[in-house]
């Protein structure tokens, strides 16, 4: 296999994760399990930028979860709205992970809390597939 077929193949790969995890998000939200959805709505944005990092710098997407720094690394010209979601959304990745006080997260990941960030991952990888690879 060719380096340009592998890193072609790695761009699905990440583009075909994000939108199972996309899948997982709706289910969780529909279900009302609104920290979970908030949770994927993070691996759905993580996993988008990837797919544009490796279509734009032609090498592996870094071991890296930090949103803004995907963003930076495919080359992406964010929106002020687009950097302050996903720095926001970036949040979610590491209270879901390392909680302080789980308690607290579940008590704010409220639906009205949680919609702007779910409505955003719909549009963000959207826009990115349109856009970016």
């Amino acid at each position: 296999m060719t380096k340009q077929e592998r890193l072609k193949k790695h761009v699905l790969y990440w583009i075909t994760t994000a939108e199972h995890d996309w899948g997982t998000a709706q289910s969780l939200w529909r279900a009302k399990r609104y920290d979970g959805c908030l949770f994927f709505c993070h691996l759905v944005c993580e996993k988008t930028l990837k797919a544009a990092v490796v279509k734009a710098s032609q090498k592996d997407a870094p071991r890296i979860h930090y949103l803004i720094r995907l963003g930076s690394d495919a080359g992406l010209l964010l929106s002020g709205e687009q950097e302050k979601m996903l720095a926001e959304i970036n949040h979610f990745n590491i209270v879901t992970r390392y909680p302080v006080d789980l308690a607290a997260f579940h008590r704010l990941a409220s639906m009205s809390h949680s919609e702007p960030y779910y409505k955003f991952t719909g549009r963000f990888l959207k826009w990115v597939k349109e856009n970016h690879l």
